[in-house]
């Protein structure tokens, strides 16, 4: 997938993983460059966030080997889920600050770097409020600024915008991937929207059916171009580029 010449940040090489006698994955192989934004699509049941469990260290294959260079060399690494998890008896700052907290702060600084972390995901206004306050859109911008919190090098993305509505997730992933590709960081995300995987990444995975296998692998030509997300939307060659995904998902 990759033709730089320095170490993958992350590295699948001929990965199955069982359960009982289910196969969910079988003979999975790819790289992730560091400091490059890959998608991995699918149908449902293939085996996508089993492979986010994989890079995790969450869950073990049963057969190949996982390089995580960026988890092993020390480094932090986010894992943002479908849903925002939010502790409902801490307000948006304690939340914001839990990440810190479990990576050893004392709570005060930890809650005074949370509350310095609020506009730049847009919740200054929001640092005393629970989450039963917050919309949808809220609690997904609280979620990232904790997950963001601990500075991670490798970010983690199962479906974080699946349950939101399309105008807010076009926010979202314009604002929030955005702060974190200006981080430098590498991201490997999961989602089953094929639109949001091509508007944000520079590489896409497409994986079969189970047992989910990689049957194709794209190169987004928009990553280099700058563009928004919601500007690669509109760009020329967009629309026929999820469509050949679309139609490989299918077959």
């Amino acid at each position: 997938m990759s033709t730089t010449t320095t170490s993958p940040a992350v590295a699948l090489h001929g990965v199955s993983v069982r359960f009982g006698d289910y196969t969910a994955v079988e003979d999975v192989s790819f790289e992730v460059p560091e400091g490059a934004f890959v998608s991995i699509v699918g149908p449902s049941g293939c085996g996508k966030s089993t492979l986010l469990n994989l890079i995790s260290g969450l869950g073990r294959p049963a057969t190949g080997t996982v390089h995580n260079t960026i988890r092993d060399g020390g480094q932090r690494v986010g894992y943002m889920f479908q849903r925002d998890l939010l502790l409902d008896w801490r307000t948006v700052t304690q939340n914001v600050a839990l990440g810190l907290e479990a990576q050893g702060e004392p709570r005060r600084v930890a809650r005074a770097k949370a509350a310095d972390l609020l506009p730049v995901y847009g919740l200054q206004r929001f640092g005393s409020f629970y989450p039963c306050q917050l919309s949808g859109g809220m609690r997904q911008r609280a979620a990232f600024a904790r997950t963001m919190s601990t500075e991670p090098a490798l970010l983690l993305l199962d479906e974080p915008f699946s349950a939101l509505d399309y105008q807010t997730k076009l926010k979202l992933e314009g604002e929030l991937l955005q702060v974190f590709r200006c981080s430098g960081g590498t991201a490997v995300m999961v989602t089953h929207d094929i639109d949001e995987a091509v508007a944000v990444s520079d590489v896409v995975l497409v994986m079969s059916g189970r047992p989910g296998r990689i049957a194709a692998v794209h190169d987004i030509p928009f990553a280099a171009t700058g563009l928004a997300p919601v500007e690669v939307r509109e760009a020329e060659g967009f629309g026929h580029l999820v469509r050949t995904i679309w139609q490989e998902i299918e077959s």
